[in-house]
């Protein structure tokens, strides 16, 4: 299997095997378009009846699963398939329109009730046109855990990008991971350790060049390299003569003409060393992998990086996705980075796997 589908496998299996152990925070996610709730799991933290009860929730009692195609609920008398025959967007938000998969009967519907700011706080579930609706509100996050989040994930407009080559030596850490492929979205925990690094590996390389020789005959030199380098050394020396004015005593000349007999025949230049400075850049996505024994681990991908290029769209307005930066692999392949207009990242994409920041 081709190693970056072989990735993309790996991570999606992640999303399947991610247990549901916490409730979803009206503030996990923004909704701008009915086509982003596929994919999507609610699972709410209370449950109401006009008139009846007002009931606390725990995580695994209840949750509604989004596909394309069908609304899967779960919880006691309401579990069920659902078929979704359209959805449409309402002033409240968005409403799913419903019919029992096993039982054509049924027909019901699902609201999405969303803030002002795009956040779904509730949903509204009718089994069935003779059913009254129950009120399923989703739960604030708690402010301790929107603390941690704030300082553990890389959040819009935290990370900007001025320059390609400033990314390197810095890392994103994404709040939520969607498979545009098998319609799935996962909103991430800090257990999930999730993060993508930009590395710059930096090699100095140091080439000595062989030392040159010259050899030395009594007071003449010949020298092992060209005519030329021949007369720079015999100039050299009729300089040191020139610059000699005070008569020296005989026996004090004898001694070093004698010293320089006994030393070595040979000059030994120094070796010349040329620096060459090599960079390699990586790209490296940093995952928990859980797997159906109950074990998991921290896998880490490194993706070696051949190529990086930058594409503009001039159509997109301000605060959309205007700059893209490819990062194409030494395989063939390309991972994007995306900014606004303004140049601050929104999401990394690899593959049909794209993380997007807080």
């Amino acid at each position: 299997m081709n190693r970056f589908l072989s990735i993309i496998c790996a991570l999606v299996f992640c999303f399947q095997l991610s247990a549901q152990d916490r409730f979803t925070y009206i503030t996990d996610r923004q909704f701008f378009d009915p086509t982003e709730l596929i994919g999507y799991q609610f699972v709410p933290a209370g449950m109401e009846k006009p008139g009846d009860y007002n009931n606390e929730l725990s995580p695994d009692e209840y949750s509604f699963g989004i596909t394309a195609k069908n609304l899967y609920i779960k919880g006691e008398e309401l579990a069920g398939v659902f078929s979704i025959n359209n959805i449409n967007t309402t002033d409240y938000g968005f409403r799913l329109n419903l019919m029992n998969a096993r039982n054509p009967a049924l027909q019901g519907h699902l609201k999405v009730i969303l803030t002002k700011n795009r956040f779904v706080e509730a949903l509204v579930f009718k089994r069935s046109k003779t059913d009254s609706e129950i009120i399923f509100l989703l739960a604030q996050i708690p402010s301790e855990e929107k603390s941690a989040d704030k300082a553990f994930f890389t959040d819009y407009g935290e990370f900007v990008v001025n320059e390609i080559d400033s990314i390197w030596g810095d890392k994103i850490v994404p709040f939520f991971r969607i498979d545009s492929d098998r319609k799935m979205q996962q909103r991430l925990v800090p257990e999930d350790s999730v993060s993508i690094q930009f590395i710059e590996k930096i090699e100095i390389i140091e080439k000595v060049k062989k030392s040159k020789k010259k050899k030395k005959k009594g007071s003449d030199i010949v020298a092992e390299d060209s005519g030329e380098e021949l007369a720079e050394v015999e100039n050299s020396e009729e300089e040191e003569e020139e610059e000699e004015e005070e008569p020296v005593d005989d026996d004090e000349e004898s001694e070093e003409i004698e010293g320089e007999e006994e030393a070595d025949d040979s000059i030994e230049d120094k070796p010349i060393v040329k620096t060459k400075i090599v960079k390699t850049h990586f790209v490296e996505i940093r995952s928990l992998l859980q797997y159906d024994d109950g074990t998991s681990e921290i896998k880490v991908w490194s993706f070696p990086i051949n190529k990086v290029a930058e594409r503009t769209d001039d159509a997109a307005r301000p605060g959309e996705e205007k700059h893209q930066i490819s990062f194409q692999t030494e395989k063939g392949k390309e991972l994007f980075l995306y900014l606004t207009s303004d140049r601050k990242a929104t999401a990394f994409e690899m593959g049909s796997i794209r993380y997007e920041l807080r």
